[in-house]
């Protein structure tokens, strides 16, 4: 699968996340992409995951049905990363996301003072006043309320799911070879979600499919090998002639003997 490789207008992402925007040439068009990185999954530094999507053309000459082939919002994109990484636990979850719901609360509650039936005018006014204050202290805008309410009230889905992307676990760690037992571990989650599975550089592979579907690829392998890190340093304490390579396929081997049938737990 192909690399990006012009890399500009590096960018902060949710907590764990960096966003980059790269170019690459394909048949003589230079195409742009989103490269979505979280370091440290799971809190384990041999890995980083990699999520490239296409971007949006600057100014399309004719507008482009609504599918989900479709490039998304770099925002909906990161969202919905945050999200999938922080259920699984290879982003720590953090108390901003109850004060994101006490705020959309507060904000509710003003909204409905200056909005509702039987208000005056004052009253109106100093609602609307403190509902502005609220929203910027937060640093949110009115749309981004908005949206947030649809979801909360299950009316509104993430999306960017159904976008197809690219994502991948990647060594750290430069000059790896490719790996048996890393590439096992690969394939063995890729197959039951349905999605294409491949090689990168310095030993790491990727996944190609729908983004909540790639992405729980690429989270359940890290995982598997977070887990499978944990057990064999646990069992090097104890004989410290064992080979890791051989120990990890043989965790492989046995955790992922039966995996399948999982279908897209974020769809």
């Amino acid at each position: 699968m192909a690399e990006s490789v012009e890399v500009t207008s590096i960018k902060d992402a949710p907590p764990g996340w960096t966003r980059k925007q790269a170019f690459q040439q394909y048949r003589g068009k230079r195409e742009r992409f989103w490269l979505f990185t979280l370091q440290r999954p799971f809190g384990n530094a041999a890995w980083l995951l990699q999520v490239r999507a296409k971007a949006k053309e600057a100014s399309p000459a004719k507008p482009k049905p609504n599918t989900a082939a479709q490039p998304a919002d770099p925002e909906e994109i990161l969202e919905l990363l945050d999200r999938m990484a922080r259920d699984l636990g290879a982003l720590a979850s953090e108390r901003l996301e109850a004060e994101d719901l006490r705020t959309a609360q507060r904000l509710e509650r003003l909204e409905q003072r200056f909005s509702g039936s039987g208000v005056t005018e004052g009253e109106a006014r100093n609602a609307l006043r403190l509902f502005e204050r609220e929203l910027s202290k937060a640093n949110w805008t009115e749309e981004k309320f908005a949206k947030l309410k649809r979801q909360l009230a299950g009316t509104e889905e993430w999306s960017a799911a159904d976008l197809v992307v690219e994502s991948s676990v990647r060594w750290v760690q430069p000059g790896k070879r490719r790996q048996a037992w890393f590439a096992d571990a690969c394939e063995r989650c890729a197959t039951p979600l349905g999605v294409e599975f491949g090689y990168t550089s310095n030993g790491g592979c990727c996944f190609v499919g729908p983004l909540s579907s790639s992405l729980g690829a690429a989270l359940t392998t890290a995982l598997v090998c977070h887990l499978g890190q944990l057990d064999l340093d646990t069992a090097m304490k104890k004989k410290r002639t064992l080979s890791g390579p051989q120990f990890l396929q043989g965790f492989v081997d046995t955790r992922l003997q039966n995996f399948g049938g999982l279908g897209d737990p974020w769809t």
